[in-house]
This record gives structure tokens, sequence and C-alpha cells, in this order.
């Protein structure tokens, strides 16, 4: 299956993707990855984005015990 193109620069990624937990390691490389992937740097795709993102909010949810999307005060 080919993947749709990704958004151009200067494109937000939806406001329901991913939103890292402030200091945490596996958040900050996992938001890395996403924002490259929305973007399409390095041969990612959206496919790798929704893929990466999925696996995001699993984290937030197993590790940091949040609802897998919204921004946190503190932890």
């Amino acid at each position: 299956m080919d993947d749709i193109t990704p958004p151009g620069p200067g494109m937000d990624p939806p406001s329901n993707g991913f939103m890292p937990v402030p200091d945490c390691w596996i958040c900050a490389v996992v938001q890395t990855v996403a924002e490259a992937a929305w973007h399409g740097e390095d041969g990612l795709t959206l496919h790798t984005w929704l893929s990466v993102t999925a696996s995001g909010m699993r984290h937030r949810m197993t590790d940091h015990g949040l609802p897998p999307a919204g921004r946190v005060a503190h932890e």
C-alpha cells in the first residue's frame, strides 16, 4: 500500500496526536521520530507517523498512567 505524501513544512500534526510527558526520555524520542515522519524526513512516511504516534500513546497510558493524548502539567 502506498503512503500518502506527508504534509509540507510548517504544517502541524493533528491536535489529538501524541503529547510527550515532560522530562521523559522515551517521550522525547517518540516525539522526535513522529515529527520527522510527519514531515517526511529521512524517507519516513505518514504510516510511520501513525505507528509511532500509537506507540507513544500506549507508552503514556501504560508507563505514565495518563490518557493517550493531551497535555500534562506535572507528573
